[in-house]
């Protein structure tokens, strides 16, 4: 039996497979080929690597167990916020799958419908979802309600310790800094926590021009209108509300499409 390329050998869960041929695919489960072919997909062309996903579901697909091991395995990775490897591409393939397989019960997809419908708000060129919250001083507004070239909104706790880097490195960026004194760019704070006494005691810590705001009783929570699974969450939108990036983490990449 004709083992294949390198790149395919990382997709793995095969023991043989050769397209000429069509020789019968047996699937096994290889938790360190995946780990390799997650690597690699990170350096390949996405294209390629999401066909060979493609390929690698389909060969998984053929035990109940490799299957389920492989999409547990995969979607963790991808989907975790906190993974280097994080990527909702490969997320929605993974979703998708599972949506596909016979595997799972019409119960365990009504699951996947919902990390569908979550996943999927506020993709890059859709309008953002608006939603009202509360100023320091009570007061009710919409986000729709800010207006400029570029709005940024920041979901943040300020007690948590990747929501101070964050704010550190928006803070140090010269380039942020001189945007926002124009007014070009709007920065938006939003508490998305219940301790209110936690939100008031850092209100001082916040550039005077960052705009401050708090979920009102887990709205954004409860709707699941944003993808809040972490904080820090970033999104920057145009000046129509549209989203330009999606769970930014990077203050370069904020840099580089505010133009």
């Amino acid at each position: 039996m004709k083992k294949v390329s390198l790149i395919w050998s990382l997709v793995c869960f095969v023991s043989c497979f050769s397209v000429e041929k069509k020789t019968e695919v047996k699937a096994v489960y290889d938790e360190l080929a995946l780990t390799q072919f997650v690597q690699l997909s990170a350096t390949q062309n996405q294209e390629t690597s999401l066909r060979l996903s493609d390929s690698a579901m389909t060969v998984a697909s053929n035990d109940s167990t490799v299957f389920h091991k492989t999409i547990n395995y995969l979607a963790k990775i991808y989907s975790n916020p906190n993974s280097s490897f994080r990527n909702e591409v490969f997320y929605d393939k993974i979703l998708k799958a599972q949506m596909d397989s016979k595997w799972y019960t019409a119960m365990d997809k009504q699951e996947v419908l919902y990390r569908l419908h979550l996943l999927h708000q506020n993709d890059v060129g859709d309008l953002a979802n608006d939603f009202e919250y509360r100023t320091p001083g009570g007061q009710k507004n919409s986000m729709f309600n800010l207006e400029a070239d570029y709005l940024l909104l920041f979901f943040y706790n300020p007690e948590c310790e990747a929501c101070k880097e964050m704010t550190q490195a928006l803070k140090h960026s010269s380039f942020i800094e001189k945007v926002t004194a124009t007014g070009r760019l709007k920065i938006f704070c939003v508490y998305t926590d219940m301790d209110l006494s936690a939100w008031y005691r850092h209100l001082h810590e916040y550039p005077s021009l960052w705009i401050q705001g708090r979920d009102q009783d887990e709205y954004l929570y409860k709707h699941d209108i944003y993808d809040l699974r972490a904080i820090p969450t970033l999104y920057l939108l145009n000046r129509n509300k549209k989203v330009i990036l999606k769970d930014c983490i990077a203050v370069e990449e904020l840099e580089r499409n505010i133009h």
